[in-house]
Formats: structure tokens, sequence, C-alpha cells
């Protein structure tokens, strides 16, 4: 899944402090083996 905000503070306002953290809903946690997230920051050249 990939999402784009306008900032960081956007983001926590939805998401909440751990915005960082992978959340699996308790029903899809027994397939994956490992859970990860990662964070980009989109940088446009003009």
């Amino acid at each position: 899944m990939i999402t784009l905000w306008e900032d960081e503070s956007s983001l926590e306002e939805f998401a909440g402090d751990n915005w960082n953290q992978a959340i699996i809903p308790i029903q899809m946690q027994e397939y994956p083996r490992a859970f990860s997230v990662a964070h980009y920051e989109n940088i446009e050249f003009a």
C-alpha cells in the first residue's frame, strides 16, 4: 500500500503517535512471517 501525505504532521494526525509502526489486523497476523513498514520522503525538483 502506498499513501502520500502533505507533511509528517498530517500523517500523525491521521494515524496517531505510532504512525511509523505497522498495524496488522488480528485476522491477518497468521499469514506473513514478518511485518515491516518503510517511509520515504518525496522530494520534487522544479
